[in-house]
């Protein structure tokens, strides 16, 4: 869970908005930390999170050894998402049940765009449409409704997840956006109006937004 708790985008957002060095200093340890994180979490978000955070940092400072750590950390992806389903395979409440979890797939997401955003990275861009298919394929009940789990008994009624949309539909409209592959934007548009248009009631947490931006731009494009 380490891999999870460790942050540094606001610290350093605060410093670069303000200039204050305590804030600078306090996000450098949080990066630091990273460095010696294991890399080989079994959950997409424990990959995912702080593939965004050294993405972010190494982006930040030119500091090769996050460059590396990130190198590390897309290594466990490849590894761990089964190239024909388009899944990162995880267990989620139990051991009988393998397959996508959709919103630490979002997560994994997170990572995966920050880290293709610096490199260019073709590798990074095809595990991002391997990621999105497999959640379409595997994961979505109806439209706009997402499964909780690959565990039948921790989903919730109906089979929808409403907060993982914004994370799903940034990485559609991600894609959409950098490959100009209409069904990711008519993805992400079926997100934006899970969320926006016909789930008032929704509830969405601000570390499940990191990505929607995306979403909101493939949305506007996609009417």
């Amino acid at each position: 869970m380490g891999n999870i708790s460790s942050n540094c985008d606001g610290l350093l957002d605060h410093y670069l908005l303000t200039g204050d060095p305590d804030s600078l200093e306090a996000a450098r340890g949080y990066a630091r930390r990273l460095l010696d994180c294991n890399p080989w979490g079994r959950s997409a978000r424990e990959v995912g999170w702080p593939l965004a955070q050294v993405s972010r940092w190494y982006d930040q400072t030119g500091d090769r050894r996050f460059l590396r750590k990130a190198r590390q950390l897309l290594a466990v992806i490849r590894a761990y998402v089964e190239p024909r389903r388009g899944v990162f395979s995880e267990c989620h409440g139990s051991w009988s049940y393998r397959g996508a979890v959709p919103f630490m797939t979002g997560y994994l997401a997170f990572g995966l765009i920050r880290y293709h955003q610096l490199t260019g990275d073709p590798e990074a861009l095809h595990l991002l449409r391997l990621l999105a298919g497999g959640l379409f394929a595997e994961a979505r009940t109806a439209r706009d409704r997402f499964t909780n789990s690959p565990f039948p008994k921790i989903n919730l009624p109906g089979g929808k997840h409403r907060s993982s949309n914004a994370l799903i539909g940034g990485l559609a409209g991600y894609l959409y956006l950098a490959t100009g592959e209409t069904r990711c934007g008519e993805w992400a548009r079926e997100c934006y109006e899970g969320i926006v248009e016909k789930s008032p009631d929704a509830q969405l947490s601000m570390d499940m937004l990191p990505i929607a931006g995306w979403m909101l731009r493939a949305a506007a494009e996609i009417l």
